[in-house]
């Protein structure tokens, strides 16, 4: 049996460099001027494995035109009633961020920020069950929320108060194909004062999905679950597994194109993979990894790529570490303008938004 698995993991791994593509590097803009002048480009970030437990990250608007920083606002520090709750990623920074009627919405570990156009904070919006969220998608009746440190999807409206909610390690269409079974959920994270961060420490292992990504297709909801490399309908029920890939690696960011392809941003191993939503089968594999040293260290990884975005034309923004944003065209094969924010490899994109009308 275990040559069996050798050889399958061989004959994927030969699959994996066939398909896997070698842009054009054009480090020089491939959007058009005037889109470039109108977009207004926003990134939450992470810095993770600080000493300062304030310096969790930043909300920041870039001039894509220039290349340069406009705005830079630091996220206060969130807790979940105890401080170590982590210095490496934890409750630190920026997570998911959404544009929606003239408000930008940006996601905590915990709450969700809410800022004006001018990046004014004008308030939060928070739910107990919310715990280690990771993406958020907006409607108009409400916010779907990635609370992932339970394995829940929780739909809440503008006022936090609970519309719907989808526990993952309960499902047990997932639980028979994914072959994992449920576990004990505390919602209220109420761990013993006395060894709270090893009880806390034990719960995260428990989690069976790792649900960190979020999108809507033809009026459905689909999840990343990282710790199963699948893409999964969740709603509306039963559920359904679109796509499991072991190609994947720590991806983040999963999100349909206008054609109906669905594009995972697989972050350790530095490319975007695109499959044809109908067949399931992977039509492309872009190399997009822009570094040619490795500046990680016990804290971060350089080129692991978190936040994505669509600009136009078949353009995406990808985010990366150290704080750096690039270009990629997933139809030409082309990686164009490289921006990079902070050269810290500790500082890291999580989320990426891009609006023309904000």
């Amino acid at each position: 049996m275990n040559l069996i698995n050798k050889i399958i993991k061989k004959v994927n791994k030969l699959r994996y460099k066939k398909k896997l593509i070698l842009p054009i590097k054009k480090k020089e803009s491939i959007l058009p001027l005037d889109v470039q002048k109108k977009i207004r480009i926003f990134a939450a970030t992470v810095i993770r494995g600080s000493n300062n437990k304030d310096l969790t990250g930043y909300l920041i608007e870039i001039d894509w035109l220039t290349g340069k920083i406009k705005q830079k606002i630091s996220i206060p520090a969130t807790t979940l009633s105890k401080d170590f709750w982590s210095s490496r990623g934890g409750n630190r920074g920026g997570r998911g961020i959404w544009i929606h009627d003239k408000i930008l919405y940006l996601a905590t570990a915990v709450t969700i920020r809410k800022y004006d156009t001018d990046l004014k904070f004008i308030g939060e919006i928070s739910n107990p069950k919310l715990a280690g969220i990771h993406d958020i998608l907006i409607e108009d009746d409400g916010i779907w929320v990635t609370s992932t440190l339970h394995d829940l999807i929780i739909k809440i409206d503008f006022n936090g108060n609970t519309l719907y909610e989808w526990k993952g390690s309960e499902s047990k269409i997932l639980q028979k194909k994914l072959k994992f079974k449920s576990r004990k959920l505390n919602l209220k994270l109420d761990f013993p004062n006395n060894n709270y961060e090893k009880h806390f420490t034990q719960y995260c292992k428990e989690e069976r999905l790792h649900l960190n990504s979020i999108c809507k297709f033809n009026n459905s909801i689909y999840v990343y679950a990282l710790l199963q490399n699948a893409f999964i309908k969740i709603y509306p029920k039963p559920e359904e597994i679109i796509l499991k890939d072991d190609n994947l690696m720590s991806a983040h960011n999963c999100i349909f194109t206008k054609n109906g392809n669905i594009i995972i941003n697989n972050t350790r191993k530095q490319n975007i993979r695109i499959y044809n939503f109908k067949t399931k089968k992977i039509i492309k594999n872009l190399k997009t990894n822009i570094f040619d040293t490795d500046k990680s260290n016990q804290f971060s990884s350089a080129g692991w790529q978190r936040g994505l975005c669509e600009i136009k034309n078949n353009v995406f923004l990808v985010g990366t570490s150290p704080a750096t944003i690039f270009e990629v065209d997933i139809k030409n094969n082309i990686i164009g303008k490289i921006v990079t924010l902070d050269n810290d490899i500790k500082h890291c994109i999580h989320g990426l938004i891009a609006s023309s009308n904000f």
